[in-house]
């Protein structure tokens, strides 16, 4: 399974489903997407430079990220962060109504976040 197959359905829940479970569940799926590169990125430096099992492994992830040095990586960042907090409203915040009108720009967002970590050279590492 590839990272961007929870991509791939989450955009597939947003087309063929409606309703508040549909959103939430392509928000969580969407955020995922973006650990996952993320993580599948930082996991290609040599052993020791990344530790994968570590508690609090999505603030690792994130921070990581933020330690690249990249003229953009503040603007994704910041992407990672806010999908992150959406995911974590989608699982726990039954009363936030917010979420399905904010399903598909979480999904575009995801898709510009993934497309640039994809891209990101080896010398812009830790």
């Amino acid at each position: 399974m590839l990272a961007r197959d929870f991509l791939l359905f989450a955009e597939a829940c947003l087309n063929t489903l409606q309703g508040d479970a549909a959103a939430r569940s392509a928000i969580s799926r969407t955020y995922y997407a973006a650990f996952h590169t993320a993580n599948d990125y930082l996991n290609r430096f040599p052993p020791g430079s990344f530790d994968d099992v570590a508690p609090g492994k999505h603030q690792q992830v994130i921070k990581a990220l933020e330690s690249l040095d990249h003229p953009e990586s503040i603007r994704w960042i910041g992407t990672m962060w806010n999908l992150k907090g959406l995911r974590e409203a989608a699982d726990y915040q039954l009363g936030n109504v917010t979420l399905e009108t904010r399903s598909k720009a979480a999904v575009r967002s995801a898709e510009k976040l993934i497309h640039w970590i994809e891209h990101l050279p080896p010398s812009d590492t830790m």
